[in-house]
């Protein structure tokens, strides 16, 4: 799995500069395990890896880091069982998407949700809420802010419900936006398809 993911990103990426770093990254993670270590967090491996030019933590989280990040998530589910427990459960449907870099995006964006979604509960808590009406500049990009995915991430989403792509893997859409295979066994779960498409849409109508 880490290899799928690994070859994929560099696949993908055009710079040499970042191919050189995901190298870096999955050779300090494979020293990480030699050791006998299994703590492959961002900020473990850009201390460990930060004199063979590993970016610094934040740098790894910000946006221009996302295939550092999604590297190193490869690594934690992989040898990490806390991390792979809390990512999967209940979610045992995403382990299906067969495409490596697709199917930890997914994840990503499931962990943004459970996120935001925490955030809406706390909103619904509070009783009394006094609003400014005074607008500040940090705040009238705040919609863009949740929306900044990279045009790869955008890709790959759209990737997995394209109709060529489904037709190439022999795949079935179904009415309720299930993806079957030809031998009916299920690829992603009904929804899938339009919950994929509500997310693109909502991507592309705020911009």
């Amino acid at each position: 799995m880490i290899e799928d993911v690994y070859n994929t990103l560099l696949r993908e990426t055009k710079s040499a500069r970042v191919k050189q770093t995901l190298k870096i990254i999955n050779q300090v993670c494979e020293e990480q395990l030699e050791r006998g270590s299994k703590d492959f967090s961002i900020s473990t491996i850009s201390r460990v890896g930060g004199k063979l030019g590993v970016p610094q933590a934040q740098s790894i989280r910000n946006k221009s880091g996302q295939p550092y990040k999604l590297l190193i998530k490869a690594w934690q589910e992989a040898y990490s069982p806390h991390t792979v427990t809390k990512s999967v459960k209940g979610r045992e449907w995403v382990e299906r998407i067969k495409e490596p870099t697709i199917r930890y995006l997914v994840y990503d964006l499931l962990s943004k949700n459970r996120h935001l979604y925490s955030e809406l509960q706390l909103v619904k808590s509070v009783k009394t809420l006094e609003v400014d009406l005074r607008q500040k500049n940090s705040d009238l990009h705040s919609t863009e802010k949740l929306l900044s995915w990279t045009e790869s991430e955008i890709d790959a989403l759209s990737l997995a419900i394209d109709d060529s792509f489904i037709d190439r893997n022999r795949w079935v859409k179904t009415s309720r936006g299930a993806i079957i295979n030809e031998s009916g066994s299920i690829i992603f779960e009904r929804g899938f398809v339009s919950a994929i498409q509500k997310i693109l849409d909502l991507k592309f109508n705020t911009i």
